[in-house]
């Protein structure tokens, strides 16, 4: 009788190979078509190739990284297992997220113990991704902490990256762009995921920022302004710079990335929203281009992923997305009903439901998707939110001080000072001191929009 599981080895093996010369399409579909004939009588075979398949598609092709990556893969350690899972069942909405919770936390206190440094790195990314798409960013912004703390000695980017995520979840994308910056500080390898996870991370917090031109100099910089590789963690890169072409007002563009960023996803069975609201992106698109009919469609549909999922984040801003589209029709009523799963976040309540439901939606990690949202429902996007990065000019210009500023805006001091560079920068000055003088000259163009 044929062992399976040294088939799968053997598959596994190939697929490698073929990813070596180039032909990583080809290696994907090797595995997923083995583990889907597999999955019915050998579940833990079809574990073990999802397993290729993650690691495969996460790693560039440097013969050197794919020779380290494929001696560290083949034979994955089961204690690791638990965080695995996690991480792949997190991507879909056939098990509620709270299910998804209790993986992640015996990840962390059984299989977490007596492991190596590598091993710790391989489950902590895992569970910490787990936890992005479970919405539980205060502890997820705990677990970073922790782990910073624990290899201070030699800091991996995943953790900045992860926490400039949970940043922008949570309203601060202040602290994500300084997150996100220094996890591509800490790597000189372009073509590895966390480098091109912080690239995403950080292009997400320049949009949330309205940081229009800082985001269209970090695409171009890192090369992302054109056809990117088909890696999972360049998913990441095409729903970023979706929302940014949307907030732009090249809805076409929008669409195009948003559709690819699905075609991609389809290919791994993820449907939840909480790990990437394409839908949402590409129904806004297709309004605004005229197709009301598709953009219904799709909203439906991460309306009913985001009620199977169960995280209030992710159900709220569906909901908020599906009343823009209505607005007229019964859309109030979906308003309201978003608002009581929004209303976890501390925001100041308003007497007008709109308004109320966009301050809402900023304050977890979503403006742009507020400023779309306005355009729809109210034919104009005026914006009254003062935006973070004039926030930091105003404030200065007061008098406050960085640590005065830093404590204003929760934020860290050095979070602070990162933005003054950048603001300097622009402005061609050197210091403090000049401030006043650069944004008087410049008028209405020092503004960070």
């Amino acid at each position: 009788m044929v062992d399976p599981r040294g088939n799968a080895r053997d598959v596994a093996a190939m697929a490698w190979q073929l990813h070596a010369r180039q032909r990583s399409a080809e290696s994907l579909i090797m595995l997923a078509q083995t583990a889907d004939r597999l999955r019915p009588l050998q579940p833990d075979v079809a574990d073990l190739l999802d397993w290729q398949r993650v690691s495969l598609a996460s790693t560039a092709s440097s013969t050197a990284h794919i020779a380290r990556s494929q001696a560290d893969v083949i034979h994955p350690d089961t204690r690791l297992w638990a965080g695995f899972q996690a991480y792949m069942l997190s991507m879909r909405t056939d098990r509620p997220a709270r299910a998804i919770r209790e993986l992640t936390e015996r990840a962390i206190q059984r299989d977490g113990l007596e492991l190596d440094e590598r091993q710790r790195v391989v489950l902590s990314s895992h569970v910490a991704a787990a936890m992005v798409r479970t919405e539980d960013f205060p502890e997820l912004l705990a677990f970073c902490a922790a782990e910073i703390n624990r290899m201070r000695e030699r800091v991996t980017p995943w953790a900045y990256t992860i926490r400039a995520i949970a940043n922008t979840g949570i309203g601060k994308p202040l602290q994500a762009a300084a997150d996100a910056h220094h996890a591509m500080e800490l790597t000189d390898d372009r073509k590895s995921s966390p480098w091109v996870g912080a690239c995403s991370a950080l292009l997400d917090a320049w949009t949330e920022l309205s940081a229009f031109q800082d985001a269209g100099e970090l695409l171009d910089r890192c090369g992302m302004a054109g056809e990117l590789p088909e890696y999972v963690v360049y998913n990441y890169v095409l729903h970023s710079r979706g929302k940014l072409r949307l907030s732009l007002g090249d809805a076409a563009g929008a669409l195009a990335d948003q559709l690819e960023c699905a075609r991609r996803l389809g290919e791994w069975g993820a449907t939840n929203p909480a790990m990437l609201p394409w839908r949402s992106y590409a129904a806004l698109a297709y309004r605004i281009l005229g197709n009301r009919t598709a953009a219904i469609r799709l909203s439906d549909e991460e309306v009913g992923h985001a009620r199977a999922w169960g995280t209030p984040r992710a159900l709220g801003l569906a909901l908020a997305t599906r009343a823009a589209l209505s607005w007229h029709t019964g859309g109030e009523l979906l308003l309201k009903e978003a608002t009581r799963y929004l209303a976890q976040w501390d925001v100041k309540s308003s007497s007008a439901l709109a308004p109320r439901a966009f301050g809402m939606i900023r304050a977890c990690g979503a403006a742009s998707l507020a400023d779309q949202l306005e355009l729809v429902i109210m034919g104009a996007g005026a914006d009254t939110e003062p935006k973070p990065l004039n926030q930091l000019v105003d404030m200065a210009l007061s008098g406050q001080s960085n640590k005065q500023i830093a404590q204003g805006l929760s934020v860290t001091t050095k979070t602070v000072e990162f933005h003054f560079t950048r603001i300097y920068q622009k402005l061609g000055i050197k210091r403090r001191a000049d401030l006043a003088t650069a944004v008087r000259s410049r008028g209405s163009d020092s503004r960070f929009l």
